[in-house]
């Protein structure tokens, strides 16, 4: 009965770790796209390619390796291109539908 209860503690203990884990790599996720929009708009630019995002990565995490900032900025230029054009707010016409 110790035994089954140990497994559950360790498998809870993983999922609280992994969590908070994933939580941190959304935040830094979140700030290199903030940072490199701001930069991209006083620049006056359109993001196409990595080279912005890995900048502002590098200058944000300076103590990160090079593969985890690459990573980061992969993902992070990935949300930038999906992102659509179309405005976020609901217009009139469809909000009494």
């Amino acid at each position: 009965m110790k035994y089954l209860y140990t497994k559950k503690l360790i498998i809870f203990l993983v999922e609280t770790d992994m969590a908070i884990i994933n939580r941190l790599r959304a935040d830094q996720i979140q700030r290199i796209i903030r940072n490199s929009k701001n930069y991209a708009a006083i620049k006056n630019k359109k993001i196409t390619t990595i080279d912005p995002v890995l900048k502002i990565g590098k200058n944000l995490y300076p103590t990160l390796t090079e593969r985890e900032i690459m990573d980061l900025s992969q993902t992070a230029l990935r949300i930038i291109l999906g992102e659509t054009m179309a405005p976020t707010y609901q217009t009139t016409l469809f909000s009494h539908i």
